[in-house]
Parts: structure tokens; C-alpha cells; sequence
């Protein structure tokens, strides 16, 4: 009795796990094919390992507790890829995005080599291909003239000067979450890559060193002390004006107040500031481990050593502030130094602590040697990254992805 059933349209049970699987295998495929326009490759080489011990600009490198050198990769750190396909910028971007999804976090820094990237317009067309949020560069302690759309130098300090290993703007409210540095011609002499491997600092500290942790945590984090002189008053040996780093877009013909744009900059940013004659002082406290954003891994977040007043003692470009080796005890943030940390409560961080960071830091750190075209993409919560001095020209341009002022 009743109306004859129709035939079924919904498939089985068994065929829908038969098309699950088939779906299953496409996406595996697609995946692959993907990954087919990247080989591995080995780690990359160091001909010479950087001396780190007594190196004449790196902070702290007379003490007897530094390493006399830093190492080449032995490991997955960085992950090293081949690019294979073929192309222009834009299409490579499109196809590196699947493989940093894949691969950057877990291994927290990946180098790339071989892309159709030779120059910074050719570089901002690859970033801008990958669908990544690019930031620009603002509020730094250094001025960087843009190369390309949201491209600009690495850094514009001359090549005397070394940078220990370091997270970028762990002070901003947001910080950025990747870097992408591009290197379209290494130095001659000296400038190898500098990377530490942020999840084995905090391990170390964890491991030998708890009570440097907790001690952050007890004092509220870390404070990021800033000085930007006055454009108009600009001590030769200070890095960038606060005009540069805060307003540089606003000019008379615009109608652009500078002053009332830096204000409004730092306050949305719930940055302590104050105007003073010479310029305008900033402040900040920020955790010294901060949540990824996309794993919810503690991270080694911040610039404890590199911004410490301790990097003035050698630094070649403040000789004001240079202090013998025996000389060279607690320091303070004084005059036109740019910058200084404390904990977050404004107590100053002890030798003890700034060893136990630097010692951790710079056991995690690997060396090699850039060539013509490498592209490095650093997970910024994951990867420190820092330079060796260097003799000669190199070009080497930087984009900032994600992040808030």
C-alpha cells in the first residue's frame, strides 16, 4: 500500500566512505603536487664559523662564559626548500604560501631557495602573493627608507655593526607574527645569517635557569625604555628621530600635524610617553613569554638583552658610551641612548640574569652563509634573528607580516 518509493538519491553509507576517502586522497594529492614545486635540501654551509668570543661589537663577548664561535645548522633549523616551478614572483608567492602553512611553525624558520625573486619589486610581489598581511615598518629604533611596496632595508646601520639574536617589536601592542628578509647580494666578508632557535632559549631557561623565569613574571615582564630625539635638535649618534619613526608620512602641504599624529599613534598603542626639549621619550611593558598565536606555545618573546643599555659598552656608532671590559658593570639608560631594558617594574635586570639569557640565546644560535636570492621566512614568536658585522656592500631587505603598533 502507498506510493511506490523512488528511487534513492543519497548514496550508501559505504559509498559515502568510499568518496570520503577518494576526497581524502585528492586533497593528500593536491597537497603534494604543491609541495612538488620545493625540494628539501641539506642544511645550509658556513665556510668559517663567526668568533663570538672578544668579537669587538657584540655585547658582552669578553666574558669567559661566551662561546669562542657560533656553529653551522645541523639540524631542521632553519628548514632549507628548493624552489622548482617556474614563473614570476607572484605565482612562486602563491605557491610558498602552502609550504610556510605546512612547515613554518613547525620548524620556525624556513629558507627558500632559487624563487624568481631579484629585486625588492620583485620581492614585494612574491609577499604580496602569499596572501600574508604586510605591515610596515614604524616606530622602530632605526630609519628604513622603503625599497618597494611594505619592502625596506633589513637595516640601515653601517656593516661595523653586529646585532645579537632577537625577537622584532615584542614592545608593539600586536608584534608581528613572521619576517620575510630577502638577500639579493651577501656582503664579501663576514654578515652570515644569524638565527637562534627560540623554542630551545626557553627550554634552556626552564632548565637551568627557573628563577630568571619566574623573576620576570613576579615583576611584571619586561620594560622597553625609548628615547627619539627632535628632528630638529638630531644628536648625530642617535638612530632615528621621533619624526621618522612616528609621523613620517605627515608633512606641511598635507595639513598633517606631527606632533598630534606621533600622540596618536603612541596613545591607541597604550605606550607611556613624555616630550622633552631634545625629543620625545618613550615606554612600555610587555611579557617576557608571550601565547603563539596560532599553536598557544609559551614563546620566547622579547628583547631583554638586545635593547639593553649593555650593547652601548662596544657599540661602534656611540663611542660616548663605551666602558672598558673591567668597567663594564649595571648600566643605565642616560642621555641619547636610544633605548634600555628593565623588568617590567622598572628594577634593573641583574648580571646574573642578562648571563643567563645571553648564555641560553646564544647556545641556540646556528650561522651559515646567505646566497644571491635566498628568501628566509621566520616565525617571529619562534626565530630570533640577529647580524654579524661585515666589510663591504650587501643588500638585504626585510617585510613585516601581521602585527599592531
Amino acid at each position: 500500500s502507498g506510493f511506490p518509493r523512488a528511487p534513492s538519491s543519497f548514496p550508501s553509507k559505504t559509498s559515502m566512505r568510499l568518496l570520503a576517502a577518494l576526497a581524502g586522497a585528492a586533497v593528500a594529492e593536491n597537497s603534494t603536487t604543491c609541495h612538488r614545486s620545493f625540494s628539501r635540501l641539506p642544511a645550509p654551509t658556513l665556510r668559517v664559523a663567526p668568533k663570538l668570543r672578544d668579537h669587538e661589537t657584540m655585547a658582552d663577548s669578553h666574558r669567559d662564559w661566551m662561546p669562542e664561535t657560533v656553529g653551522a645548522p645541523t639540524g631542521e633549523f632553519p628548514a632549507v626548500f628548493g624552489f622548482q616551478g617556474i614563473g614570476d614572483p607572484a605565482s612562486a608567492g602563491r605557491e610558498v604560501q602552502e609550504l610556510l602553512e605546512m612547515e613554518l611553525t613547525r620548524a620556525g624558520a624556513v629558507l627558500i631557495r632559487g624563487l624568481p625573486v631579484h629585486s625588492p619589486a620583485d620581492f614585494s610581489a612574491f609577499m604580496t602573493a602569499t596572501n600574508m598581511t604586510l605591515n610596515e615598518y614604524i616606530g622602530g629604533v632605526t630609519s628604513r627608507p622603503e625599497a618597494a611596496p611594505m619592502v625596506t632595508p633589513a637595516s640601515t646601520e653601517p656593516g661595523t655593526v653586529s646585532m645579537e639574536p632577537h625577537t622584532d617589536d615584542p614592545h608593539w601592542t600586536v608584534p608581528p607574527t613572521k619576517l620575510a628578509f630577502y638577500c639579493r647580494q651577501p656582503p664579501p666578508v663576514g654578515g652570515q645569517a644569524l638565527l637562534a632557535d627560540g623554542r630551545k632559549v626557553l627550554r634552556l631557561l626552564r632548565e637551568r635557569n627557573p628563577e630568571v623565569l619566574d623573576e620576570l613574571e613576579r615583576r611584571g615582564g619586561v620594560r622597553y625604555e625609548h628615547f627619539y630625539p627632535d628632528e630638529t635638535v638630531h644628536d648625530a649618534t642617535v638612530i632615528t628621530s621621533w619624526q621618522t619613526s612616528f609621523a613620517p608620512d605627515c608633512t606641511l602641504a598635507t595639513g598633517c600635524d606631527k606632533k598630534a599624529e606621533a600622540e596618536r599613534l603612541l596613545t591607541a598603542g597604550g605606550f607611556g610617553f613624555e616630550w622633552t626639549k631634545d625629543g620625545l621619550k618613550k615606554w612600555e611593558v610587555r611579557p617576557a613569554v608571550m601565547k603563539h598565536p596560532q599553536t598557544g606555545e609559551d614563546c620566547w618573546m622579547n628583547q631583554i638583552a638586545a635593547m639593553h643599555c649593555s650593547v652601548f659598552d662596544n657599540h661602534p656608532e656611540f663611542p660616548a658610551f663605551h666602558r672598558a671590559p673591567a668597567d663594564r658593570g649595571p648600566c643605565e639608560m642616560q642621555g641619547v641612548m636610544p633605548y634600555h631594558t628593565a623588568f617590567g617594574d622598572g628594577t634593573s635586570f641583574s648580571p646574573e640574569v642578562l648571563r643567563a639569557v645571553r648564555q641560553a640565546q646564544w647556545e641556540a644560535a646556528v650561522s651559515f652563509e646567505y646566497e644571491a636570492g635566498d628568501v628566509m621566512v621566520l616565525d617571529n614568536y619562534l626565530a630570533q634573528h640577529g647580524r654579524w658585522s661585515f666589510e663591504g656592500s650587501r643588500e638585504f631587505f626585510l617585510v613585516m607580516v601581521g602585527g599592531m603598533l
